[in-house]
């Protein structure tokens, strides 16, 4: 069969070695000047392929986001296809390419840590197939004409005819490296529902005057997310202050929940997990007693970085200048109440521009099992057009890789060849 793949990232890259692994004509179609450019700015540059976690059930960690799908849509999709190509599948296909991985923590690498290992060898493969490869070609639109014709993959330069059709065009997450969001739009023309669009695993804005002052400020917290005090969803990890609110990993996988709010969103953290109340407030106590002449504006040396610490003191009120044995028991709970619950008013997130991905797009119950369209026959989607999403930690690249391997099976006749 002739197969055209619309999207040079990791998820139709993927697909396209699959799919002429089992004996297809492949075409890759990819707007930008070259494959994978998104791909190499995952992980820092160094290409997080995925996650250990993901070895056991790793449906459980997508489906989680989304209370709302009563009918378990995300994980009955995220469980078949990942049952056929899964975390082992993953390594052995880029070991079978030539890559050599390592784990970190549970985060899986390349060896070399360097993201242009995982290009330069999904590259060699799609030569050695000899894959026709498009680049610098907007794809249009596509027409589907009946099970005998197929489809016209129309674009800027030409029109392309195929008997099939993989979609794997990316989302609207970091446009600088291509993203434009235009597969929305031809799933649209072909008559499929796409839910609303917003920025994922991005930093959030907040409400306060002191953010500028304590800017580039790093501290590990517990941090948890909360909509009217009510608490939807915790985690540890770095925190970083910034000139409009907060970033950091944490932060930003608290981001993907921001949609399960409906009232006032707020972020309250614990700058010290590892202690608690009690002991906060003894070693307070401790200081004032040994040191009673010393003035309140070293209260804090020792326990929080220096910048944070002075926020403490102004958020408070007890200032720099008082004296340690004028400092009141009340206002010694005061501040520990503030290290252990320091609330921050969310007010939005930043743009598509910082974003990791976007959540929302493609309503996966209008996918079967194979990812193929329920509404066109013989178009199958992949990457981050499907309304699933996952944290940091490899998790989004593991569902772009898996779910183009799948597409790339082109139904149940297909299969991975490891």
């Amino acid at each position: 069969m002739n197969v055209i793949v619309v999207g040079g990232g990791p998820a139709g890259m993927v697909a396209s070695i699959i799919a002429a692994q089992n004996g297809n004509a492949v075409t890759l179609i990819e707007h930008n000047d070259r494959l994978g450019r998104k791909l190499l700015a995952t992980g820092n540059g160094r290409c997080n392929l995925t996650n250990a976690i993901l070895d056991e059930e790793p449906w459980e960690e997508y489906a989680r986001f989304y209370p709302e799908d009563l009918k378990n849509n995300r994980k009955t999709l995220v469980k078949a296809v990942m049952t056929r190509f899964g975390y082992a599948d993953t390594l052995r296909f880029f070991k079978n390419l030539g890559l050599i991985t390592r784990n970190n923590g549970g985060l899986i690498y390349p060896y070399s840590e360097q993201a242009q290992a995982v290009l330069d060898v999904l590259l060699f493969k799609i030569r050695d197939l000899g894959i026709k490869v498009v680049t610098e070609t907007e794809v249009r639109r596509i027409d589907y004409k009946g099970e005998k014709s197929g489809f016209s993959v129309m674009t800027d330069k030409q029109t392309f005819n195929a008997n099939r059709v993989i979609l794997a065009t990316g989302s609207k997450a970091q446009p600088k490296l291509g993203s434009d969001g235009s597969g929305y739009e031809i799933l649209k023309g072909l008559g499929h529902r796409i839910n609303k669009v917003i920025p994922g695993l991005v930093q959030l804005t907040c409400k306060g005057k002191y953010f500028k002052s304590v800017s580039g400020t790093r501290i590990k917290a517990h941090l948890s997310l909360c909509d009217d005090r009510l608490k939807v969803y915790e985690e540890s990890g770095q925190l970083q202050f910034t000139d409009y609110g907060l970033s950091g990993i944490v932060v930003m996988n608290l981001s993907n929940r921001l949609r399960l709010c409906k009232g006032k969103v707020s972020i309250v953290c614990d700058f010290m997990e590892d202690t608690d109340r009690s002991s906060l407030r003894n070693i307070f106590v401790n200081k004032i007693q040994n040191n009673p002449e010393r003035q309140s504006g070293e209260l804090m040396i020792g326990i929080l970085p220096k910048k944070l610490g002075d926020i403490v003191l102004n958020e408070s009120g007890l200032g720099y200048n008082r004296k340690y044995k004028d400092i009141k028991d009340s206002e010694v709970d005061g501040i520990v109440s503030l290290i252990k619950e320091f609330e921050v008013e969310i007010t939005g997130t930043k743009t598509m521009n910082e974003a990791q991905i976007s959540l929302g797009g493609l309503e996966v119950s209008e996918l079967t099992e194979n990812l193929e369209s329920k509404i066109v026959p013989g178009l199958f989607v992949a990457g981050e057009l499907l309304d699933i999403h996952g944290d940091c930690g490899g998790y989004n690249l593991q569902l772009a890789i898996s779910f183009g391997a799948v597409a790339g099976m082109l139904g149940n006749g297909g299969e991975y060849d490891n």
